[in-house]
């Protein structure tokens, strides 16, 4: 099927507005869950509020430590001192690495909105990125549902652990102290 201008048009904007949506529900629930990595990490290490406040300013919050670095010393140590939480919440490690995954591709890769992309959008309801090398990938949504549930299901485990920590962002608990 051959898109006149005005269709193309339409389904540019259709595209636009679903993909920012994706891209703010799954931006979104990736932070939760890098804050409480984060809260983990920082009750680990940390003994008192006013170390914590600091390891998580002047490390965990910086350019310095990637989620990448977080997911990695989060497994470490979770192997080591939460056997439970591995027993409990199987394949953790490989599924934050599927969310880092997807997170990046909506954070890095630009909408397809050449007249196949939106061809493609319009017929699949699903969005088309253009990766660095311009080639098109398909992101389900069911792929972007199965991220955002995963994700709020690893932070709200992590957050068991991290007591009181709570189910906000450590940053705001600190504060409030």
């Amino acid at each position: 099927m051959q898109m006149n201008d005005a269709e193309h048009t339409a389904g540019v904007s259709e595209a636009v507005k679903f993909s920012s949506f994706l891209r703010g529900a799954v931006l979104n629930e990736v932070a939760f869950l890098e804050i409480m990595i984060d809260g983990f990490l920082a009750n680990h290490f940390c003994k008192g509020p006013a170390e914590t406040r600091d390891f998580l300013k002047l490390v965990m919050q910086t350019k310095y430590i990637s989620f990448e670095s977080k997911r990695v010393i989060f497994h470490t140590l979770v192997k080591e001192y939460y056997p439970q939480f591995v027993k409990d919440v199987k394949d953790y490690h490989k599924l934050i690495g599927e969310i880092r995954d997807c997170r990046n591709k909506l954070a890095h890769c630009q909408l397809d909105v050449s007249p196949n992309g939106i061809e493609k959008f319009i017929s699949t309801k699903n969005v088309f990125l253009l990766n660095s090398i311009k080639e098109s990938e398909e992101l389900k949504y069911s792929e972007v549902e199965t991220v955002i549930y995963n994700s709020k299901w690893i932070a709200n485990e992590i957050a068991k652990i991290n007591g009181n920590f709570g189910q906000t962002s450590p940053l705001s608990e600190l504060e409030k102290q």
